[in-house]
């Protein structure tokens, strides 16, 4: 089994709430028929979109964040997904990515919400380190430290093993934000609980 992330740009003009309603039930239940073993979608919506907090060096910040667990990245059934996915939103990118649970988040039935927000963070891995001491520091050091500090009750990290897309470029190309999540099993979503008490967190490439 593998996991591809793939980082969402919102059709200009596409309301938030009617972009979010496709996100959690068209795609979701069309990427469990093209194969997809699990789909996580995390996107603002109408309930809690007051609440989001996006930090960005995009001229236009990545608005959505969609996770999904194939047999294999490759190959027509793969390609298939991508071409799903990109056809939802204005700009697409993604990413092969090895998956580590620090902390595991408790389970939530299907359509429910949970307190708290999805705490994402896409970060590159600073000039001045290799990429063993950046790991090292942020799955060794840091991963413990977010957990005790930040009420975190789900912690999810990602090391890109490659892009499966062009990749997206900006001045440093980070970006961080809070949004509710829902996780979807084949077509059927439910809201994740997530940071401040659920982080997710990915290593970008290089």
């Amino acid at each position: 089994m593998e996991k591809v992330v793939a980082v969402l740009w919102r059709p200009e003009g596409t309301p938030m709430e009617a972009w979010a309603e496709v996100l959690l039930g068209p795609l979701a239940a069309r990427l469990g028929d093209l194969g997809a073993a699990g789909v996580q979608v995390n996107v603002a919506d109408g309930a809690v979109a007051g609440a989001a907090v996006r930090f960005s060096t995009f001229e236009r910040p990545i608005e959505a964040v969609v996770a999904v667990w194939l047999p294999t990245a490759t190959g027509s059934a793969a390609d298939a997904v991508l071409a799903e996915l990109g056809v939802a939103a204005e700009r697409m990118a993604a990413y092969l990515v090895t998956e580590s649970v620090p902390l595991a988040p408790p389970p939530v039935g299907p359509g429910e919400r949970t307190p708290g927000f999805a705490n994402v963070a896409l970060l590159r891995r600073p000039a001045h380190l290799d990429r063993d001491e950046w790991l090292a520091r942020w799955q060794g050091d840091h991963t413990q430290v977010a957990i005790d500090t930040q009420s975190t009750f789900g912690y999810v990290q990602h090391v890109v093993v490659r892009p499966l897309t062009p990749v997206p470029r900006s001045s440093t190309a980070s970006w961080r934000s809070s949004s509710p999540s829902r996780r979807c099993t084949t077509s059927t979503c439910s809201s994740t609980p997530a940071a401040a008490t659920t982080s997710w967190a990915g290593a970008w490439p290089p």
